[in-house]
């Protein structure tokens, strides 16, 4: 299952983050893949159906291993700040 924290591919780049994946992955013990798509804003723009032509990058960085427990808001936000490091760390490369 793909989600996408930022609630999209495209949009800036201080847009919020949600903490929807932490909280299933606190939830279930399941681990966090982070992916990042590098150069998705090329290809489809905002407000367009119709992508151009660009190159696009998928980088997937190792798991991020994650131990069952409750999802309390503070684990939630620290999970996802993890994530968020490690999507940002993938995008630079």
């Amino acid at each position: 299952m793909a989600i996408f924290p930022q609630g999209t591919v495209l949009g800036p780049a201080d847009r919020p983050w949600q903490r929807g994946a932490a909280r299933l992955a606190l939830t279930t013990g399941a681990p966090l893949v982070p992916v990042a798509i590098v150069g998705a804003a090329h290809a489809l723009r905002p407000g367009t159906r119709i992508p151009r032509r660009a190159s696009v990058r998928v980088v997937v960085g190792p798991p991020i291993l994650v131990e069952r427990t409750s999802p309390t808001i503070p684990a939630t936000k620290e999970l996802t700040a993890r994530v968020r490091a490690s999507i940002e760390a993938l995008s630079q490369s």
